[in-house]
């Protein structure tokens, strides 16, 4: 069951989700996939930073900070979703740095 929750809610989600998620945001479908792409590079760069500093820094220290940014991105993301009447770009660009973070964040072990 946890394998399950982890592949609906982890970068899995985001990976196959990543064009509608930032649909849902406001984006065009051109700019959701240029953005997903970003996302990609992003989480690529920082699984490439956390599997060289592993042994540098330590896995339970990574592991530590790591849950706390993600609970940080979860968080906030539920405190922004909570708001109407308001520009799209206020919603847009939160929204996508929160997803950029969590996912970076995600990137590491």
């Amino acid at each position: 069951m946890g394998q399950v929750n982890q592949a609906l809610t982890s970068y899995g989600a985001v990976s196959v989700y990543g064009p509608q998620i930032f649909e849902l945001l406001g984006f065009s479908t051109r700019n959701a996939e240029f953005l997903t792409l970003g996302n990609y590079i992003s989480h690529f760069l920082m699984v490439t930073f956390a599997w060289l500093s592993i042994d540098v820094v330590g896995h339970h220290k990574l592991m530590i900070w790591g849950s706390i940014g993600l609970a940080s991105c979860l968080a906030s993301s539920q405190s922004s979703a909570d708001a109407s009447g308001i520009p799209a770009l206020a919603v847009e660009v939160p929204g996508s740095a929160i997803l950029f973070i969590a996912t970076a964040i995600f990137g590491r072990p």
